[in-house]
């Protein structure tokens, strides 16, 4: 066996990424593995070493040897991924267009052909890159858990528009069970369609919640159901996911690393 790695791949298209970019690709082989060397190792130490041999810090490497990524409209869908304003600490307020991504409290960056975010006013940018951004929001979320779950049942705490739910059945079939407004409280996920009509999830009863590609949320609940959420809006699953997880304290067994 033999592990090959990647480099420039996250530049080229980011996970949150509306656009592929047009920039440079290499790899090279890391290692060759004999069939003793495998027959020695448990399946988890094999595949803990296939992960090291594989793993690359794209910012990292941007230090070493700067390459420039170029594409149309940057930073568009960069609000996937970045969910909490580091400037006023508000969920769900930024938002992208072409190469900028903005917040309505006076935040406003620029991402680079490098990969980096610069400030287009006098303030500082808060986090340069996309990788230190998404720790900081991850670590501020997982801080705020027992302030989160101590606020009132009917306490908002993220929303967004033109949200679709979908029931999925057996032989990868679904129906659509609804269509509005996805709301998130204390204790419960609620979608509420334009026909007056509410879906509500407990958070107890949902067993599991993990992310599909850039937008999808997928859970279960505990009596075995499969549900799809899917949004025609750029709106981040992460927030969702995140919140779930603080909520409830639950981790999934899906961990999704950006």
């Amino acid at each position: 066996m033999i592990t090959y790695r990647l480099e420039g791949g996250y530049f080229t298209q980011p996970r949150w990424a509306r656009f592929l970019k047009r920039g440079a690709i290499t790899g090279f082989p890391v290692r060759k593995y004999s069939p003793e060397e495998i027959a020695a190792m448990t399946e988890e130490e094999l595949n803990k070493q296939i992960e090291a041999d594989l793993y690359t810090d794209a910012y990292e490497e941007q230090k070493k040897k700067p390459v420039a990524y170029r594409g149309k409209r940057q930073a568009e869908n960069l609000e996937t991924a970045l969910y909490l304003c580091p400037s006023c600490h508000r969920i769900g307020e930024l938002k992208s267009e072409g190469d900028q991504l903005f917040c309505s409290c006076g935040l406003k960056l620029r991402y680079t052909e490098y990969g980096y975010l610069e400030s287009l006013n006098r303030q500082a940018p808060p986090f340069t890159t996309i990788r230190d951004w998404i720790k900081w929001q991850s670590d501020t979320i997982e801080k705020l858990s027992a302030e989160l779950r101590k606020q009132p049942n009917d306490k908002v705490i993220t929303s967004d528009d033109d949200q679709s739910l979908w029931k999925i059945k057996k032989a990868r079939r679904s129906k659509l069970a609804g269509k509005g407004r996805l709301l998130l409280y204390p204790d419960r996920m609620t979608l509420e369609t334009a026909e007056g009509k509410t879906c509500d999830f407990p958070l107890d009863h949902i067993s599991d919640m993990a992310i599909h590609g850039q937008m999808t949320l997928i859970f279960t609940t505990t009596e075995r159901e499969y549900f799809e959420l899917k949004s025609e809006i750029p709106r981040s699953a992460l927030k969702y996911y995140e919140l779930y997880k603080a909520l409830t304290g639950r981790h999934s067994i899906y961990e999704r690393k950006d």
